[in-house]
């Protein structure tokens, strides 16, 4: 039986997976003795709320802003490859040469800028990424050519480059360190919520304005 292309990337995926499980499970973490018995005072009560001291008020406007930015993000993914083929007539070449500079760079970003993360500091390097984002949902509002469209790969490889370090970091800055796993899990629930309001309201909007 033939392989196609799409058959063969999965495989790879799967490869991925499989090898990436087996890695962490030869990870062995050794925390001092002072460490252990630190956390231990902060180990949650066992409810499902969190404790709402400063700390906790503090990181509610941190996910709450991260909740609008992430939903407005996902807004935008389910029109892209619509956007790409029926309004710009792109070919199936170019989209995957435009995917494969964007995920270039975000490899090479993600390794040459920390440096510049820490020194600009975490919220302001956020801010800069979802600047950069929304730079290119500007030009992309533009965009009529292949070029352009290319542009907009390069601006948007680079900002999420800079938001995968310093969007986490700036999350975990903010993270109270009592009831951390409550906290985590209500930050996870805030992010699917962004998932699923962004992957909804993107079409909607979109069929009703065009």
């Amino acid at each position: 039986m033939p392989l196609y292309p799409d058959q063969i990337v999965f495989f790879i995926g799967f490869l991925g997976a499989v090898f990436t499980a087996y890695c962490l499970s030869k990870v062995k973490v050794n925390f001092p003795a002072e460490a252990v018995s630190s956390a231990a005072g902060r180990i949650p009560s066992g409810s499902w709320l969190p404790k709402m001291n400063p700390a906790g008020r503090k990181y509610i406007r941190v996910v709450a802003l991260l909740l609008l930015f992430n939903t407005a993000g996902f807004m935008f993914a389910p029109l892209a490859p619509l956007f790409a083929i029926n309004d710009l007539r792109l070919n199936d070449g170019t989209i995957a040469l435009a995917s494969a500079l964007g995920n270039m760079l975000v490899f090479l970003v993600s390794i040459y800028i920390p440096k510049t993360i820490r020194r600009l500091g975490n919220r302001n390097s956020t801010a800069i990424g979802a600047a950069l984002i929304a730079l290119q949902m500007l030009l992309l509002a533009f965009t009529r050519d292949t070029a352009l469209y290319m542009v907009t790969a390069v601006v948007g490889g680079i900002a999420s480059g800079v938001l995968g370090i310093a969007q986490f970091n700036y999350h975990l800055e903010n993270l109270p360190l009592e009831d951390r796993t409550v906290w985590m899990s209500w930050n996870a629930l805030f992010g699917n919520l962004a998932t699923l309001l962004g992957s909804v309201a993107g079409p909607l909007l979109a069929g009703w304005t065009g």
